[in-house]
């Protein structure tokens, strides 16, 4: 019986809903501000290899012929390039997995009760994720290395027992657009607006990673390579939303912005050897890059009260010159002054509610 009470009230609200939502909110309140729960997934980065293993035994190892055929290695026949790669920068990013978050706002709505047709919005908003997180370990017996240096010139990076890598990143983003309305917003079946605007991002990122060597007595010498990257991007966007609105009280937004980027980029890595006792090397530097941003976002809008409404949303963001940490690793190759073409991608679901006053 007690599982009959949610279908009641809910039934009830949408039997009493459209009665108490017959106002046109979007003309009788000015303000509107929202909070919303978020969940987003990080990913995308350029695939290096930052872990071999030399003891790797690659005879099951399968190549594909110009004719497309499907061969093993261990044919004496087939010539196969080498993989000894057991830990890519792909495999931390995928451990980042989904990370909780949120996001507020609020909105003005102005030229609403003249006899203008035309309507105009300003809308702030605050997104927040404190920190994904990852990390990956590779037990082995004194088989691993480092590709990225010489092994004359290092101990602890080589013939190394144990690997531990962790990589961490966060991110908030401040907007603040012009919605020029060409349409009243939930008044037709179709509203279209578009938008000016512009917005602040950040992205902070720490990767580590520490190669383990046992010595006799049980003793072990670790040593690390260590990056750090933050991204102060300031962005001038333009975009369009397309509003159907197929009931009084429920309304689709979608919404698509592209904007530029100028990335204050800045980053500092070092490397040390034999248990931490050498620093090796240390650099930091900073550097303003270009790039661009797609965001695109779709969502829906339930009016449950003329000044309460449920919102959720799905939203992925894209943004390119971007320095990411464990890119920075290409540095000890071929020195030069950061790596800022960094490409992340952010995705994920948003849920909450606001009020208009």
């Amino acid at each position: 019986m007690r599982h009959r009470w949610p279908i009641a009230f809910l039934s009830l609200i949408l039997i009493f809903n459209p009665l108490l939502a017959q106002d046109d909110w979007s003309k009788n309140y000015a303000w509107t501000i929202f909070g919303e729960f978020a969940f987003f997934h990080r990913s995308n980065i350029r695939n290096k290899c930052l872990v071999e293993d030399r003891c790797k035994d690659n005879s099951q190892q399968k190549t594909r012929l110009s004719d497309g055929t499907l061969v093993c290695c261990s044919d004496p026949s087939v010539c196969c390039p080498p993989d000894f790669c057991i830990l890519t920068t792909e495999d931390m990013t995928k451990g980042l997995g989904c990370e909780p978050g949120f996001r507020v706002g609020a909105n003005f709505l102005f030229n609403r009760n003249t006899c203008d047709p035309y309507y105009g919005a300003l809308k702030a908003s605050f997104l927040y994720f404190d920190q994904w997180e990852a990390t990956e370990t590779r037990c082995g017996d004194g088989c691993f290395s480092f590709p990225y240096i010489d092994s004359a010139c290092f101990i602890d990076f080589f013939d190394a027992d144990i690997v531990t890598s962790t990589y961490k990143s966060k991110f908030y983003d401040v907007e603040l657009n012009y919605w020029g309305y060409v349409t009243p917003p939930r008044m037709d079946y179709f509203s279209y607006a578009g938008i000016i605007g512009f917005r602040y991002l950040y992205m902070r990122e720490k990767f580590d990673i520490d190669f383990t060597k046992r010595l006799l007595f049980n003793q072990c010498s670790c040593s690390e390579f260590n990056a750090r990257t933050e991204n102060d991007m300031f962005a001038f966007q333009l975009g369009c939303d397309l509003q159907w609105n197929p009931m009084c009280t429920l309304s689709w937004n979608f919404t698509t912005k592209l904007g530029g980027i100028a990335n204050s980029a800045w980053q500092k890595h070092e490397i040390s050897d034999c248990d931490n006792c050498i620093s090796i090397c240390e650099n930091e530097c900073d550097k303003w890059q270009c790039g661009f941003l797609v965001d695109l976002e779709a969502a829906m809008t339930w009016l449950i009260h003329p000044r309460i409404f449920l919102r959720a949303s799905y939203k992925f963001l894209y943004l390119n010159g971007v320095a990411l940490a464990p890119e920075q690793v290409s540095l000890l190759q071929k020195p030069s002054c950061i790596k800022a073409n960094g490409e992340p991608m952010l995705q994920g679901g948003l849920v909450g509610f606001g009020f208009n006053f």
